[in-house]
């Protein structure tokens, strides 16, 4: 606790809810009454709890007298059950964070005081869509300012953010993200920004891949702007298959490995290949070749860039250019610069 804010360097809690018809411990009481006496602001949503887990007399008779004290306290507020997100604002608690998008998004906050430093990790919970959908486009208000970055978990890149808005106490960004994509935008405080809310000039890509389109990626360059398909045709694809050894008694740590070679049309599952490959465990090595630059590539033209899309990845993958290993791909939008 700290300045009435619960965890200020972790999730940094504005306040505590406590719902009519939440179970309770004695210890969780408490800790309750602790938070409340250092300032914490409680609110009691549909009336005050007073369900206890488990029998016990004495702490029944704890937990209602406590609870009836704390309502005297000027930071605990009882609030109706419904239209809670209305209470906290009427009550001057606002989010941290406010999103804005045509799904639901998640966000947890980490603040890094020694390196001056505020971490904001946002998620597209895609868990009513099939793997490759659920993409989403919105906005993310934060409460905090600072010069921007976007820090992709898989590569180690940090890049800064491009396209926002910015008050004295707040920054709005523009995302788009892949179901199930994550993205982690780092605020550097003290930092001069170089051009604070505006788009800087992006060149034009080129991309390669197996899809005719895909979400716009705010947090690469090669997604933000306008964007030709080149899609990749006359896959090799070589599976090395894992079984159960012959002799299971003789050797139980060691796969029994066989290979098989299949040409496609197009970059697919093995499961879209073959219904004998459906429950095939082991690995998939994918070949194809394509020309660089595409024939309606103006030669006088030096902004043109490539980058590759595999659209969803189903598991993990590692990719290769010209014998060049591409950096590590996020699952859940495989596309990488190359």
């Amino acid at each position: 606790m700290s300045d009435g804010t619960l965890a200020p360097a972790r999730q940094a809690f504005k306040a505590l809810v406590l719902r009519g018809n939440d179970t309770l411990t004695v210890t969780g009481v408490e800790k309750l009454t602790q938070y409340a006496h250092q300032g914490l602001p409680i609110v009691i949503s549909g009336g005050t709890p007073f369900n206890l887990s488990g029998y016990n007399a004495s702490g029944s008779a704890y937990v209602k007298t406590a609870l009836a004290a704390l309502v005297d306290l000027e930071n605990v507020h009882e609030v109706p059950a419904e239209n809670l997100s209305a209470s906290l604002r009427s009550l001057g608690l606002t989010p941290r964070t406010r999103v804005d998008a045509d799904r639901i998004w998640y966000t947890y906050w980490r603040e890094d005081e020694k390196a001056e430093k505020t971490y904001v990790f946002v998620y597209n919970d895609a868990w009513d869509s099939e793997l490759g959908l659920g993409s989403s486009s919105g906005s993310v208000t934060f409460e905090t300012t600072g010069v921007p970055y976007f820090y992709d978990a898989w590569t180690g890149a940090i890049e800064a953010v491009r396209e926002y808005q910015q008050t004295e106490e707040s920054t709005v960004i523009p995302l788009s993200l892949a179901g199930n994509q994550s993205a982690i935008i780092g605020f550097h405080h003290g930092e001069a920004a170089t051009k604070s809310g505006h788009a800087e000039a992006l060149p034009n890509w080129h991309k390669s891949g197996s899809k005719a389109s895909h979400s716009s990626m705010r947090q690469h360059p090669y997604d933000t702007a306008s964007t030709k398909q080149l899609p990749l045709s006359s896959w090799t694809l070589t599976i090395e298959s894992w079984s159960a050894p012959e002799n299971l008694t003789a050797d139980q740590t060691l796969s029994a490995k066989t290979n098989s070679t299949h040409q496609l049309p197009s970059l697919q599952p093995w499961n879209a290949i073959s219904d004998s490959l459906t429950n095939t465990s082991g690995r998939g090595f994918y070949n194809t070749t394509f020309t660089w630059p595409p024939s309606d590539c103006n030669s006088e033209d030096h902004g043109w860039h490539a980058a590759l899309d595999l659209g969803t990845l189903s598991n993990t993958a590692r990719a290769w250019v010209n014998d060049h290993q591409l950096p590590p791909l996020d699952p859940t939008h495989a596309v990488a610069d190359i």
